[in-house]
């Protein structure tokens, strides 16, 4: 996991003193207690179990987090859980303040629209790692709407590239997210959809029309379909094509997507910032996008460009001014 990551779930639980606070409440005169940060507590113990410097047995929290883990919202559990729950934290807190010190001093604030990207384990030579960056160059630009992206630096202590668009574009940037969502739902339905039984019986329904119908190519013509009516719908959202025709929007964007989900399908990993925008967050393999967000954020932008540009043309000298006009 990348220093930013594991800096993120230690956030949501690191006191002021850099140690790891149960936000708890007892009821029943102590014979239970209701702890409001419980899945946030697991998330930094599924982290700090793994490090090397943590020498403190977890094994015990195993049935806890068996019986409590994914649900939602605050958790009431017994006084005996508790004191499991908090020994094994308290015992972390002696070595903690100063892992934490250390993430604190190597970690970077990203970009917030920075776009992670982690290679294929199975490279294993130059000519196949250059092989991988072609594709990425060529896909990436086929979101260039506003502006291309640009290698900016290696994640710091892992093998991760980070990308930036340049300058404050927006448009690439929404255009490159929304159609990676739309990417990662068609490989989830692939593994799951596809090889279920629904899918099977919609199959031989539309096999009845077409006798030379093969299984490959009627996941094929699906997957096609669901990529056009998915970008039309992220074309949409955006709201803008910085003056691309929209034919060409959308072939760009389709060409796209399914460069992304070859991608994918061949381990390569695409991730956003770690300080992501307001307008977009990743849950794992989920994005979530708000493009109303992106739209008011979009002409506040235009707004401020044409509020300037009278500014501007006073600053500039009487041959300039006749220039620009």
């Amino acid at each position: 996991m990348r220093i930013g990551e594991i800096k993120n779930i230690l956030d949501l639980v690191v006191n002021k003193d850099n140690q790891i606070q149960i936000e708890q409440e007892i009821i029943f005169s102590g014979q239970a207690y209701l702890i409001h940060n419980f899945q946030e507590l697991i998330e930094a113990y599924y982290v700090i179990n793994k490090l090397s410097w943590n020498d403190t047995d977890g094994s015990g929290l195993d049935g806890i987090i068996k019986t409590y883990e994914g649900k939602q919202g605050v958790i009431q559990i017994d006084k005996i859980e508790f004191d499991v729950l908090n020994s094994y934290f308290a015992s972390v807190n002696q070595k903690l303040p100063f892992f934490y010190s250390v993430l604190e001093s190597v970690n970077e604030k990203q970009d917030e629209k920075a776009i992670n990207i982690k290679l294929p384990d199975e490279i294993s030579s130059l000519p196949e790692l250059t092989e991988v960056n072609k594709r990425l160059e060529t896909t990436l630009q086929m979101f260039n709407v506003d502006g291309e992206f640009r290698f900016h630096n290696f994640d710091k202590g892992t093998n991760w590239y980070t990308l930036v668009p340049i300058a404050e574009k927006l448009l690439s940037y929404a255009f490159l997210v929304g159609c990676l969502k739309i990417a990662q739902e068609v490989l989830k339905t692939r593994a799951e959809w596809f090889n279920s039984e629904k899918a099977r019986i919609s199959f031989e329904a539309s096999k009845e029309d077409k006798n030379d119908l093969t299984v490959k190519k009627w996941e094929d013509n699906w997957i096609k379909k669901y990529i056009e009516e998915k970008v039309r719908e992220v074309i949409k959202e955006v709201g803008e094509r910085n003056n691309i025709p929209e034919t060409e929007l959308q072939v760009r964007l389709i060409k796209g997507t399914t460069n992304l989900i070859k991608e994918l399908g061949e381990g390569t990993e695409f991730h956003l910032s770690l300080n992501p925008p307001e307008y977009a967050s990743q849950n794992g393999n989920s994005i979530n996008i708000d493009y109303k967000k992106i739209r008011e954020i979009r002409e506040k932008n235009l707004e401020e460009i044409e509020e300037k540009a009278p500014k501007i043309l006073q600053e500039l000298n009487p041959e300039e001014k006749e220039g620009a006009v």
